[in-house]
């Protein structure tokens, strides 16, 4: 290849000299090469994969010999690697849609179940008006108490922290334990366990009430399953409801539909943007549902 260039140098095959040493010859013609296609077909009942890696592991092979290693190229290294390449650009270009189905999950038999949301009405990460909500509900599904507040300026996670602690305060006033709360906020579980300078004051809040009431269990849940929280929350937020705070005996009728569709454990669809690595994305989602902070009093 070098000579014809224009490059004074050997033109036999580097590795198996015995062979001029052009395109044809290293990549399919050499022993090398020859070997290598034929592990390749022997693996595999369709065509040989048309992918780089395949042939730059062969002219790197060929190569090695200017380092005194003359090896034979392995074929079941280099379709790993082809598989993991196409895998990688599949996941990049060729993305599609997945779907799994999620249903509000009541608690034990004796215990409650508390879901928590904040909304805040505003510009992302600057903050504005913001409204919080949560309901307390049996191993039934029955409507125990719910609340609703508006917070004239703050932001999200600042009202899905006040949410938490409105709803933990009213379960010690009201005697609701065992209690297991759901939030769909990931960073407020992590922060209950890992702490946070800016939101310290809060954390510490709701960690005594919890340590206070015994056993309390604060666990993710998906948006699909906390949906009568998040329509209290929301609606919280709107003008009409301004500097109001209530606590709910029963449910206002626009959450109705949705807590009988929580009542009768109806599955929702949750749709998400997958790659070909169905399965890790699928154990990622998983994992999230394991999150939780859990304190027991001994």
């Amino acid at each position: 290849m070098l000579s014809s260039m224009g490059i004074n140098c050997p033109t036999l095959c580097q590795y198996c000299n015995a062979g001029q040493e052009d395109i044809d010859h290293i990549f399919f013609v050499c022993p090398n090469a020859a070997q290598f296609w034929n592990a390749i077909r022997s693996k595999s009942t369709s065509p040989p994969p048309t992918n780089p890696l395949n042939s730059t592991h062969l002219w790197q092979t060929d190569n090695n010999v200017f380092n005194n290693k003359r090896e034979l190229i392995n074929a079941k290294n280099t379709i790993a690697k082809a598989t993991e390449f196409q895998l990688l650009k599949g996941s990049s270009n060729n993305t599609c849609t997945h779907q799994m189905m999620l249903k509000w999950e009541p608690p034990p038999r004796g215990c409650f179940k508390l879901n928590t949301d904040g909304a805040v009405k505003g510009k992302v990460g600057i903050g504005g008006i913001g409204g919080i909500g949560g309901i307390f509900r049996n191993h039934n599904g029955d409507w125990i108490l719910g609340y609703m507040e508006n917070i004239p300026y703050t932001s999200i996670l600042e009202a899905e922290f006040r949410a938490l602690i409105k709803g933990l305060q009213l379960a010690e006033q009201n005697n609701l334990l065992p209690l297991h709360i759901d939030t769909d906020s990931v960073e407020i579980i992590g922060m209950l366990t890992e702490g946070n300078l800016i939101f310290d004051p809060l954390i510490c809040e709701c960690r005594l009430l919890i340590q206070r009431m015994g056993r309390v269990v604060v666990r993710h849940a998906f948006r699909e399953q906390n949906r009568v929280a998040d329509a209290l929350a929301k609606e919280a937020v709107k003008k009409t409801f301004w500097n109001r705070s209530v606590v709910l005996a029963v449910p206002p009728v626009f959450v109705n539909d949705i807590v009988w569709v929580d009542t009768l454990g109806t599955e929702l669809p949750r749709l998400f943007l997958g790659c070909n690595i169905v399965d890790t994305i699928l154990h990622n989602i998983a994992e999230l549902g394991t999150q939780r902070y859990h304190v027991a009093l001994v």
